[in-house]
C-alpha cells in the first residue's frame, strides 16, 4: 500500500514538473524576447516552480508597447511646453557672437530634440575639488530662490556634511 503510494505521489511530482516546464515555455514564448531573458526566465519558472510564476507577474511582463506610446507621447508634448518656455525666456538676452567651438556645441545641442539651449548660463570649469565645493557652497548661500544640484551619491564626511548643513 506504502509502495503504491509513493509511485503516485512521484507520478503526480513528474506530471507537475512536465506542466510547469510547458506553461514556462508557453509563458516566456509569447513575446519576442532576448536570449539571456528568455534563459533567465525560464530558469526561473522551471526550477522554481510556483514562485516563478509569481516573480514573473511582478517582474516579467514587461511593458506594453501602447504604455510606452503614451509614455513617449506625454514626454514629446512636455518637451514642447519646454522649448516654448525657453523660447520665451530667450528673447530677454541679447544675442552674442560665438566662438567656433560654441557654434559646434549648440549645433550639437540643437540636433538632440531633447535638449534646448537657454541664454542667460554661466559655466565655470574647476579643476581642484577643493575650489569647486567652496564656489558652489557660497553659490548656495547665495541663492535667492532655489537650488538644483544632482550628484550620484552624498557621503557622511566633511563636504557631504557641509553640503547638508548649508
Amino acid at each position: 500500500m506504502i509502495r503504491m503510494d509513493m509511485s503516485m505521489v512521484s507520478t503526480v511530482f513528474v506530471a507537475l514538473l512536465f506542466i510547469n516546464t510547458v506553461a514556462a515555455f508557453i509563458t516566456v514564448f509569447r513575446k519576442p524576447r532576448s536570449i539571456a531573458s528568455v534563459f533567465a526566465w525560464m530558469m526561473t519558472l522551471v526550477f522554481i516552480p510556483g514562485l516563478g510564476f509569481v516573480l514573473y507577474l511582478f517582474c516579467g511582463r514587461g511593458i506594453d508597447g501602447e504604455i510606452i506610446y503614451k509614455f513617449s507621447e506625454h514626454h514629446q508634448s512636455r518637451i514642447n511646453e519646454i522649448n516654448q518656455i525657453i523660447k520665451v525666456h530667450n528673447y530677454s538676452f541679447p544675442d552674442h557672437p560665438y566662438s567656433d567651438d560654441n557654434h559646434l556645441l549648440e549645433r550639437y545641442f540643437k540636433n538632440l530634440d531633447e535638449s534646448p539651449l537657454t541664454k542667460g548660463n554661466k559655466v565655470d570649469f574647476y579643476t581642484d575639488g577643493k575650489e569647486k565645493f567652496a564656489a558652489l557652497f557660497e553659490d548656495i548661500k547665495q541663492a535667492q530662490d532655489n537650488v538644483h544640484v544632482e550628484y550620484y551619491s552624498f557621503f557622511n564626511d566633511e563636504i557631504g556634511g557641509q553640503f547638508l548643513s548649508i
